[in-house]
């Protein structure tokens, strides 16, 4: 991931982020058991890595959480990629051995500010997906809705 932001701040190319978890989560597990969790994830896995392109990276991160860095990637592109994403996850089709049963994910996006720091960037799109899951689940929450809704709508403001 380092290398993609130095990369993109180098360039002034754009580079974004999508982080996503499976909604929830714990209830598959807990549900049909942890071994069809894991089949849940690895067809999250294929899902997502069938879904973007060859040169983007897609990696796991803490537990059910995935992670894509998306280069030569702007706002308007990796909102569609994430919905795209979003869309696919949710006509998987999974089965614990005599279930069937779907699952739905939740997406954050965000898009590398020019001398960001990678932490920074990370959190932005954390925070999306906070928001995403908090609104309902199974959207895609870009960090720049975010900073509309505080600015502008927010009552504290």
């Amino acid at each position: 991931m380092t290398c993609e932001v130095d990369l993109a701040q180098r360039q002034h190319t754009p580079v974004s982020l999508v982080v996503l978890d499976i909604d929830p989560f714990k209830t598959v597990n807990d549900t049909y058991g942890h071994s069809t969790g894991d089949a849940v994830l690895r067809a999250l896995a294929d899902s997502i890595i069938d879904t973007i392109r060859r040169s983007d990276i897609a990696f796991r991160y803490s537990g059910e959480e995935f992670a894509l860095i998306l280069s030569n990637t702007d706002k308007a592109t990796v909102h569609l990629v994430a919905e795209r994403i979003r869309v696919a996850a949710s006509k998987l089709s999974c089965n614990d051995g005599t279930r069937n049963f779907g699952f739905t994910v939740s997406l954050g996006v965000s898009e590398l500010e020019q001398g960001e720091h990678i932490t920074d960037f990370f959190d932005r799109a954390d925070k999306a997906l906070y928001e995403a899951k908090k609104s309902g689940r199974n959207n895609v929450v870009p960090v720049w809705h975010l900073l509309f809704f505080h600015r502008y709508l927010s009552p504290e403001i």
